[in-house]
């Protein structure tokens, strides 16, 4: 379930965010997100959850994970540049994972709150405590093409 809370309130330096839920095949859920700037750098705030088989928790901030984009998509219509491959660390935990969208062209253009978005479905590969995983993921990327705030 995606429910969107805060978009109306990002603050005026942000531009948007990258918002990743990932389930694995060994029964571990993810969820992670990532606010970005205007000139691409990435806020401190940032955050995940982890929830393990044994549905134990553990919240992570900024310092505890890595996101690398590894490849792209442009847009034609809005001339957005997205992210369509990712890779996402979590050394304490001992995750290695792999996101590849299902299809580059996922993004929605929404002329009613003039807030475009890529979120689509990912594949999910890696390793998690040195054991092989798969599994299947959402993402939802905003503020690519234009800063969220100004589109309001």
């Amino acid at each position: 379930m995606d429910h969107e809370f805060f978009s109306l309130d990002l603050a005026k330096n942000l531009a948007g965010w990258d918002w990743f839920s990932v389930q694995l095949d060994d029964g571990t859920d993810m969820m992670a997100f990532l606010l970005h700037r205007p000139d691409g750098t990435i806020d401190p705030y940032n955050s995940g959850t982890l929830v393990s088989p044994d549905d134990s928790i553990y919240r992570f901030t900024r310092d505890a994970f890595s996101v690398e984009q590894m490849a792209y998509w442009k847009s034609y219509k809005s001339k957005g540049k997205y992210p369509v491959k990712w890779r996402i660390k979590i050394p304490k935990e001992n995750i290695d994972l792999e996101l590849s969208a299902v299809m580059p062209n996922q993004e929605l253009i929404i002329k009613y709150t003039h807030i475009n978005y890529w979120e689509g479905e990912m594949h999910v590969s890696g390793k998690r405590c040195g054991k092989k995983v798969n599994g299947k993921g959402y993402v939802e990327i905003t503020g690519r093409d234009k800063p969220i705030y100004k589109s309001m």
